[in-house]
């Protein structure tokens, strides 16, 4: 109990992590682009790996200035099963349904909240674990070990506040991350 205090403390006065952890991520919304061909293969293999995904489609038309969101299917050409043809996406949102030809499409995507969790987990564990070790080597070693219960030196309290605050570095990251999520964009 006697850390509690501390803890508190250290929370409420020493934990800039929090802010630079929300700044990293708001920043780098994590996203992997894929630039398009219409017909080609790597096409329809995006449009098929993202099937039954929510996906935010913007036309090329620019009179629809509102993206078209919906859940994504591919759909060949009528009398067309390969899925080497060029393919249509279907839009399902609702009691709304819209097929879409690629020709008409400038860009798709589609958010994936658990990666976002993981990519945010991983810069908070990161930014968390070098906060609390820089803040444990800033204290020092105590002046008085008999007095002092755990921890005393300047690496017992490093590794202390490095495992601390990358626990919770983390935890917010994966929050954080989530409500973000990893972006995965096709765009022709």
């Amino acid at each position: 109990m006697r850390y509690a205090g501390t803890i508190i403390f250290w929370l409420c006065k020493k934990c800039i992590w929090i802010f630079l952890t929300l700044a990293a991520l708001s920043n780098a919304r994590c996203s992997t682009t894929t630039q398009a061909a219409l017909g080609a293969p790597a096409t329809n293999a995006w449009i098929t790996e993202h099937q039954s995904q929510d996906a935010r489609v913007a036309l090329r038309d620019r009179s629809e200035a509102l993206p078209i969101e919906g859940t994504l299917l591919r759909e060949p050409p009528a009398g067309q099963l390969s899925l080497r043809s060029p393919a249509q996406m279907r839009l399902v949102s609702g009691a709304n349904e819209r097929a879409i030809p690629l020709e008409s499409v400038r860009e798709v995507k589609v958010v994936k909240r658990a990666r976002g969790a993981l990519e945010g987990a991983l810069i908070g564990l990161g930014v968390g674990v070098l906060s609390g070790i820089a803040l444990g080597l800033s204290q020092g070693d105590s002046p008085h070990p008999d007095d002092c219960g755990y921890p005393c030196t300047s690496g017992e309290k490093m590794r202390f506040w490095g495992v601390l605050s990358g626990g919770l570095g983390a935890g917010l990251g994966a929050t954080v991350g989530a409500a973000i999520g990893h972006r995965d964009v096709l765009r022709f």
